[in-house]
Parts: C-alpha cells; sequence; structure tokens
C-alpha cells in the first residue's frame, strides 16, 4: 500500500444520516473536531431531509438537551386507535423533521470545514497505517472511519425471523383547524389489515398541518397502491378535506437475525450498522444518540471502541414478537392492543427502552394473549434452547446418579454403562464425525479420498507414537484433550477476552478435578497404557485449589453456567470415574459441539445426524474390531488393559477432529 496515493485526514465518516450527525455533534461539543482534518462521504447528501426521526424522553434527558435545536413538536399525551388520551408524564414524545438534520449537519461541516464528497464506498481496507477508503472519486487514508452505511443481516435461522416495517405517509394541510394538536397517534388499528399487521399513525404538527402513516409490520413490504386508498379514506375520515403537501416513504428492517458484516481494525460501526434498530419496534434514534455519547467518550479517553449488545433478554421477546407478526400477523392488532389498554403508557415505553425489571416484564407479558405467545416459545425453544437449560439438566442428572450410587450400587453401575453407551452413540461420536463437512464448510459436501486418507494417516501417526514413546503420546492427548474440551466451553460461554489461553486453562482445570479426584482408577488406566507413573499423590487440597479457583473465575466472570459445571464436577468427584467423565463429555461437551455445529453450518440436528453415519460406523467398526481381538483371546487383555485400549482408541479417533473443530471455531465464531 502506498500512503502518498491517498488523501490523508483524521476522521471520515461513511454515511452522514442521523447517526453521523448526532456523532458529529457530540464531538464539535467535545472539541474533537478543531484542527482535525474530517471528510464526509454519503451517495446523497439531501436524503435526511426526506425522513423523521421521534423518540420519547424525559424533559431533562441528555437526549432532549442535546436535540433541543432540532426538535420541532412535542407532545404530552398519546392514543391508541383514538381512545382516550394516555398521559406520557413524566416521558413526552418528540418530533424532528428530516429538513432539519440535513441543516444541522451542513452548518456543522461549514463550521468545521469538513470536505463533503458525494460518492460511494468501493473498498474499505484497513492496516498498520490506517484505513483505506476507495471511492468512486478518489481514495483516503484515515486515522478513524465512522461507518454507518446500511448492512444486511445473516440468513435467519429456524428460530430468527426477518421482516419490514414499511410505511407511506402524506403531510397533509386539512381545510379545518386540528382541534387537538396536543396529542399524537401512536397505532391506531381502524385500518384493513391486508394479512399484516397495520395501523395509522398521526403526528399533528400544528392546526394546520399533520403527518399521515401507514404502516406496516409485514414479510412483504407495502406499496403506493395498497396504500393510497386506504390513507385517502382515512384523512376523509377524520380531516375531511385536505391538500398533499408531501409523501414520505421508507422501510426498517425488523429481523432477529445477526448483522452480517466483517469487523475491520479502525472502523467503528454507528446507527442501524451497529444494530441500533430495536427488531421489535423499529425505533433506533435513542439507541443513536446512545452510540454518539459513548464513542465520543470513548474518543476523549482513548479507550479501545467496543460495540455494545442488547440484553439477551430483550432479544428474546423480540424474537418471539416477530415470529408472530410473520406466522401469525392477525394476532398482531390484538396484542398491540392489550398491551396499551392493560398497562401504563410511560411503563411500556419504559419496556420498548429495554429499562425495565423482570418482574415488571413479566407484569407487561402476562397481560397479552397467551396463545401465540406459547406457539412462538414452543418453536424458539426447539431451535434455539436457553442457555441455562442444559447446565441445569446435568446438574439435576449429576445429582440423580450420586443418589442412586449412594443408595444401589448394583442399579448404578449398569445404568451408568447404559447411560455411557447410548450417549456415544447418540452425540458421543456423531459430534467427532462431521469434520469431512467442516473442511468443505458444506453441509452438502461429502468425504473426500485425500481427506479420509489424511485423516487415517494422522491417526495411524499417532498410534505409532503411542507403541515408540507412551510418555509423549499421553502428554499430548491431555494437552489437546484440555485445550478442545476447554474451547467448545468457552464458545459456549460466549467469553471473549483471551478465548485461546482460556480454553487451555479451563481444560487444564476441569480434566485436573477429574482425574486428580480418580487418581487410583486415573493411574491404573494410564499403567495400562505403558505409563509407569508412581509416588504421585496430591491430595485434597490441590482439588479444593481448582474448585476455589473456577469458583472465583465464575464470579469474575458473572456466568452462571459456570459455576453450574463446577457443581456438576464436585458431584462427579463423589462418582466413580466414567461417570464422572461421561457425565461431562457427554453432558456438556458433546452436546454443546453438536448445538455449535448445528448454528455454524445452519442444519437441524437430524440432518447432520445423517451425514455423521459413515464416519460414526467407521469408528463402531474399529471398535468392534477392538473387542473381537479381546473375545477371540488373539489379545489376551484384562478388563482394565482393555479400558486402556479404550482410551487410546479414543486418543487417536479425536486427534485430527480437534484440530478440525479449532479451525471451524476460528471461522466461524461458533
Amino acid at each position: 500500500m502506498n500512503p502518498k496515493s491517498h488523501i490523508n485526514c483524521d476522521y471520515l465518516f461513511a454515511g452522514t444520516g442521523a447517526s453521523a450527525t448526532l456523532l458529529l455533534m457530540r464531538m464539535e461539543k467535545a472539541g474533537l473536531l478543531a484542527g482535525k482534518k474530517v471528510v464526509l462521504l454519503d451517495t446523497d447528501f439531501t436524503s435526511l431531509s426526506r425522513k423523521t426521526f421521534c423518540f420519547w424522553a424525559k424533559p431533562d434527558d441528555n437526549i432532549v438537551r442535546d436535540c433541543h435545536g432540532l426538535i420541532q413538536k412535542t407532545w404530552n399525551h398519546l392514543r391508541i386507535d383514538r381512545g382516550v388520551e394516555s398521559v406520557l408524564k413524566p416521558l413526552q414524545y418528540h418530533y424532528i423533521p428530516g429538513e432539519n438534520m440535513k441543516n444541522a449537519m451542513l452548518a456543522l461541516a461549514e463550521r468545521n470545514a469538513c470536505e463533503m464528497l458525494e460518492s460511494a464506498v468501493v473498498s474499505m481496507i484497513s492496516d498498520d497505517s490506517g484505513v483505506v477508503v476507495t471511492t468512486g472519486a478518489g481514495s483516503y487514508l484515515a486515522a478513524r472511519v465512522f461507518d454507518s452505511r446500511p448492512a444486511g443481516f445473516m440468513a435467519p435461522k429456524p428460530n430468527e425471523t426477518s421482516l419490514f416495517q414499511s410505511f407511506i405517509g402524506y403531510m397533509i394541510e386539512p381545510e379545518h383547524p386540528i382541534a387537538n394538536t396536543d396529542s399524537m397517534d401512536m397505532m391506531d388499528f381502524g385500518v384493513d389489515q391486508q394479512g399484516a399487521t397495520q395501523f395509522m399513525y398521526v403526528l399533528p404538527l400544528s392546526e394546520r398541518k399533520a403527518l399521515v402513516e401507514l404502516t406496516r409490520f409485514g414479510i412483504k413490504k407495502i406499496t403506493e397502491p395498497e396504500a393510497a386508498p386506504v390513507l385517502e379514506n382515512y384523512i376523509q375520515r377524520h380531516f375531511g378535506n385536505a391538500r398533499i403537501l408531501e409523501t414520505e416513504t421508507g422501510c426498517i428492517p425488523m429481523c432477529s437475525a445477526p448483522l452480517e458484516i466483517t469487523e475491520l481494525e479502525g472502523v467503528t460501526r454507528l446507527g442501524s450498522r451497529a444494530g441500533a434498530i430495536k427488531p421489535g419496534t423499529g425505533y433506533a434514534f435513542k439507541n443513536m444518540h446512545r452510540q454518539a455519547a459513548e464513542i465520543t467518550l470513548q474518543l476523549q479517553n482513548k479507550q479501545v471502541f467496543e460495540t455494545k449488545h442488547a440484553s439477551a433478554r430483550f432479544k428474546f421477546y423480540d424474537r418471539l414478537l416477530l415470529r408472530i407478526l410473520a406466522v401469525s400477523p392477525d394476532w398482531g392488532k390484538p396484542i398491540f392492543q392489550q398491551l396499551f389498554r392493560k398497562n401504563s403508557t410511560p411503563q411500556i415505553l419504559q419496556f420498548l427502552d429495554e429499562k425495565t425489571t423482570l418482574r415488571q416484564d413479566a407484569g407487561i407479558l402476562l397481560s397479552l394473549p397467551f396463545r401465540p405467545f406459547l406457539a412462538a416459545l414452543k418453536q424458539d425453544v426447539r431451535y434455539n434452547p436457553p442457555a441455562m437449560l442444559k447446565p441445569v439438566l446435568l446438574t439435576l442428572l449429576s445429582l440423580l446418579f450420586w443418589f442412586v450410587y449412594a443408595i444401589s450400587p448394583s442399579v448404578f453401575f449398569p445404568l451408568q454403562w447404559a447411560f455411557i453407551g447410548v450417549g456415544l452413540l447418540a452425540v458421543g461420536i456423531p459430534h467427532g464425525a462431521l469434520d469431512h463437512l467442516l473442511e468443505s464448510g458444506k453441509v452438502q459436501g461429502r468425504a473426500e479420498p485425500l481427506f479420509v486418507a489424511k485423516y487415517l494417516a494422522i491417526m495411524l501417526l499417532y498410534l505409532l507414537l503411542w507403541w515408540l514413546q507412551p510418555w509423549g503420546a499421553l502428554v499430548v492427548f491431555l494437552g489437546y484433550s484440555a485445550f478442545h474440551f476447554g474451547q467448545s466451553d468457552i464458545q459456549e460461554w460466549q467469553i471473549t477476552r483471551y478465548p485461546n489461553l482460556k480454553s487451555f486453562l479451563w481444560g487444564i482445570i476441569m480434566l485436573g478435578i477429574i482425574l486428580f479426584s480418580h487418581l487410583e482408577e486415573a493411574m491404573a488406566i494410564v499403567n495400562g497404557m505403558g505409563v509407569a507413573f508412581a509416588g504421585i499423590n496430591p491430595g485434597e487440597s490441590l482439588i479444593y485449589m481448582l474448585v476455589l479457583a473456577v469458583l472465583l473465575w465464575a464470579l469474575v466472570e458473572k456466568n452462571a453456567a459456570i459455576l453450574l459445571s463446577l457443581l456438576m464436577l464436585v458431584i462427579g468427584t463423589q462418582l466413580p470415574l466414567p461417570a464422572a467423565f461421561g457425565l461431562y463429555f457427554i453432558g456438556q461437551h458433546s452436546l454443546n459441539g453438536w448445538s455449535h455445529l448445528q448454528k455454524g453450518m445452519g442444519a437441524a440436528g437430524e440432518t447432520l445426524f445423517r451425514k455423521a453415519l459413515p464416519f460414526t460406523f467407521g469408528a463402531l467398526i474399529l471398535l468392534g474390531l477392538l473387542m473381537m481381538l479381546v473375545y477371540t483371546g488373539i489379545m489376551p487383555w484384562t478388563h482394565q488393559q482393555w479400558i486402556s485400549v479404550f482410551f487410546v482408541f479414543l486418543a487417536c479417533l479425536s486427534l485430527p477432529h480437534v484440530w478440525a473443530m479449532h479451525r471451524f471455531y476460528n471461522r466461524s465464531g461458533k
């Protein structure tokens, strides 16, 4: 890259919509634009004037003070279905015309001598010298880029939904004065739903001017031929004769799938590109303002730029609502009507701002129709079980094993081996039998002969290492097992800081708790592998230290799943080694890995199980051959030696799998 071929600048804004304008205003106020070369890049600098922006807030909120000069109209009341007025106090509803935003942006650009370039971004590349933004009119080398260009979404998974909030509105001038201009109509469902969820949104701006919009929540965008007769009829009924001054159209994505974005060093995402749009409502302005304040503070303090993600709780609520609106749109109207009829308006708006407590959420959700949410919940749990469900069930299963073992060992041992056998067949072996698909990245892929040859070669070479140097093979086995088990759990717990280091440390601690608490059994297996251990007795104090380390780590991470995993491991110290390891390997590691493969490859469990069958059968055939050697007397192994050989078999089988899964996690981010 040749820096001399680029125009240097301090800040480049790719897109100059509301999010960029709000950030520019905050940066100017903080003195961050003084003496800086700023480039504003957009394909159309007039597009802001064709939009409107609304939000609710308390009179003394920062957003009201920051936008005081932009707000044209404020309401203290709202109505649903043109019914009784609801008092918004302590909140107010504010309206900002796009023209005001555009003028503020242009005035700011002039005050700070910003360069304005009307062109599209061709490419954006980051390296050690900065971010190179190539446009149709030249290229720029920027120290920091703020990117607010619209972004697409990833293909929705079975529990995710994508629809649109599309609207067509008329700015009208009624023949007769509007009687009440202090109340706006948030949702008036007194119109034909047209197979979607539709309502009128009315903002009386003065006695002689109002914005009347028909809004649709639906899979299909509303069209002018669909909207025009509805708008004309509604205006005639409620305003009489009126002159249409202008038309406003728009479409906001309402999608519960993640954004499809490649992160670049030196590039900060803004607006919808940073997830500012709330999926369940389409509102974004307050989130844009919050982003602007946070980014400005980060610039002032020279902090690392971080994009804050929405609460998992409220993302869950949005997923349910969007699924109802997409699959059963007839429920949209009664849901919103009941929401506003049975709850206070300020509390609803606080809920939509994601600032309510869990107790308040429960009160609101229980006021809504039960049936559609139950159907949506069933679908969501099927494809996206709650994060805590698996660890809770696994902990309960561990307690059940402990209880049975304490009451009746004769019942426990058949139960233990049945659990391990069924678990290995159902998920333990299949989750490691999809590596041929991970190589191609396609569910429709098949195992190429070269891949099979490489896979078998790695297994045979590792088997040879076991034969020649059992000590070295054991160290390798424990090392990659610790990392692999840890990586799967760290991915499941969504821990993003130092993931590789934490994967390895957690794997070592987890294996340490299992092995050191079953030292006699573990040593017998290891000795059967040809590795002689003698005089190793770390005592219970080491186990206590490992448990304490995990407990402190869970508290630091504020992660309940880690605590439940620790509880399962502690219960496992009171069980035989096969049960303790089986509970972790099958109940936690294999199930989590299987879930990650489903999500990462976008395939159902049944599909992946069928795809895994060839390699599952291959592994079972190899295992069967080993068992045949024992039972025919060709290899006169004792029961203990057989268990040792079985673990060597698992070690050889798992080595290439560990590498394949590591590449999968790095490539897909789970």
